[in-house]
């Protein structure tokens, strides 16, 4: 059951000078850590791996997003094995009982698009996730900001 959107980080928050006012917490775990590339991924998984880091600004992903980018990567790569198995194969194959049935790896690579979208999507891999997050402004910051409930140009 969804519950409503899901919760802006403080540090966003922050950025925005807190447009909704509501109490900030001062609480919320900050990741630590860079994003480290596992020993098993490797190969094409290691490539998009260095793909995804390199799309996204240095210090973006921290090591609390290493499993999802894992998941992300292994994805991509069972996704691209089994369109290649159906494309050398064809879109069906014959069944148990001498019946033609849909390819086992179309349904193999429905799975592992839905999951790679899922895990790209909280990675900030699509244009709509990428507008869903701030960046920081790159200018130093001024002793005045916060002082009018925001940062000022």
């Amino acid at each position: 059951m969804a519950r409503g959107r899901p919760p802006k980080p403080t540090v966003l928050k922050l950025l925005a000078g807190n447009p909704g006012k509501r109490p900030l917490n001062a609480r919320e775990p900050q990741p630590t850590g860079s994003a480290m590339r596992p020993d098993y991924m490797t190969g094409a998984a290691g490539d998009e791996w260095d793909r995804m880091l390199g799309a996204m600004p240095p210090g973006f992903f921290t090591a609390a997003d290493q499993p999802v980018l894992a998941i992300h990567c292994l994805s991509w790569v069972m996704y691209r094995s089994s369109l290649a198995l159906v494309a050398r194969e064809g879109m069906t194959s014959v069944g148990s009982m001498g019946q033609t049935v849909p390819h086992p790896s179309i349904a193999v690579a429905a799975r592992c698009a839905d999951l790679l979208l899922r895990a790209s999507d909280r990675l900030g891999g699509s244009p709509v996730a990428r507008a869903r997050l701030e960046m920081p402004d790159d200018a130093p910051p001024s002793k005045f900001d916060g002082l009018l409930g925001g940062r000022t140009p």
